[in-house]
């Protein structure tokens, strides 16, 4: 691929990049328009749990550091719950972080707070690196087909969970009023 058109698809990333940040972020303050409810309240709690799991018991301990073994539908399950979290392939995810290892704290890091908090934080997701991060073979060959497949979807299952929040919450207005909730408000609550 020459360097006219990586730069291109580069740009392209970066601009859905940051306009998703801003839209997340303004969304997460239509609360002010919703509100909340305990039961919303108790899902957004509910997936906040499951999401951290996948990350941090799938993502950190098992794929990134191979902190212990287990069935393989069990892998699968923590690559969901982690790509639930909207936080990209667990692929791309396990690659950042050996590099990050690899190089902590030094300038190499790729998210070093020597670089300042807002590099730290987020500001190297605005790097090429980002999206050019290799995952070295040895994980890779670790991590079974069907999560790299997942890691293909992604995006996709991130917008289908935010449609199954928005249609729950309905399903609940309509068939269990008494729970104080609705789709838009599930939906803010618990995704954004």
């Amino acid at each position: 691929m020459n360097q006219a058109l990586k730069n291109v698809i580069f740009n392209f990333q970066i601009s859905n990049l940051v306009i998703g940040i801003v839209v997340f972020h303004f969304c997460a303050l239509g609360i002010f328009y919703t509100g909340t409810s305990w039961t919303a309240f108790l899902i957004a709690g509910f997936l906040f749990l499951i999401r951290s799991i996948g990350m941090m018991v799938g993502c950190h301990r098992l794929f990134s550091h191979q902190s212990f073994k287990t069935k393989r539908w069990v892998e699968f399950v923590l690559a969901f719950w982690a790509t639930l979290g909207a936080s990209g392939p667990v692929t791309r995810w396990v690659a950042h972080h050996y590099a990050h290892h690899r190089h902590s704290d030094q300038d190499d890091d790729v998210h070093s707070p020597r670089h300042g908090l807002f590099h730290a934080y987020m500001g190297w997701y605005l790097k090429r690196s980002f999206y050019e991060a290799e995952i070295p073979d040895a994980i890779k060959n670790r991590i079974s087909p069907e999560i790299q497949i997942l890691g293909k979807f992604a995006d996709t299952i991130v917008l289908l969970q935010m449609v199954a929040l928005y249609f729950f919450g309905e399903f609940l207005l309509i068939n269990y009023p008494e729970l104080n909730t609705n789709g838009l408000m599930l939906l803010v609550n618990a995704f954004f």
